[in-house]
């Protein structure tokens, strides 16, 4: 199976950190998180790692672009559906994670 668009559930450091990599593999990302204030957050975070790789001329401005451009900033589970994987990066609360593996099961295809 070939993997083109990845969805991150939890847009914390770990969320944020796991779709940057993603991203700068050249996926898709779709990065969710029920908070909009975190999901802004992840965004700053993200631009400022990339700016500090453009900075050390690590990566180009069109290569930070390109990587951002990747990023999708979601907050509904729903959109997740077409993701051919998902991972999850919420905080270590039980309930939280099986309500969340509850939700993805009716969601995701079953691949």
């Amino acid at each position: 199976m070939s993997i083109k668009t990845v969805g991150v559930i939890g847009a914390g450091t770990m969320g944020a950190g796991i779709a940057l990599v993603c991203a700068r593999k050249g996926h898709q990302v779709m990065l969710l998180d029920a908070n909009q204030a975190v999901l802004d957050k992840a965004l700053v975070y993200l631009e400022s790692i990339l700016t500090k790789d453009v900075e050390k001329n690590k990566i180009s401005e069109q290569e930070m672009k390109e990587t951002l451009e990747l990023v999708q900033l979601v907050s509904e589970m729903e959109q997740l559906a077409d993701c051919d994987i998902v991972i999850e990066a919420v905080p270590e609360r039980l309930d939280l994670k099986k309500s969340i593996f509850s939700q993805l099961s009716g969601i995701c295809r079953e691949d």
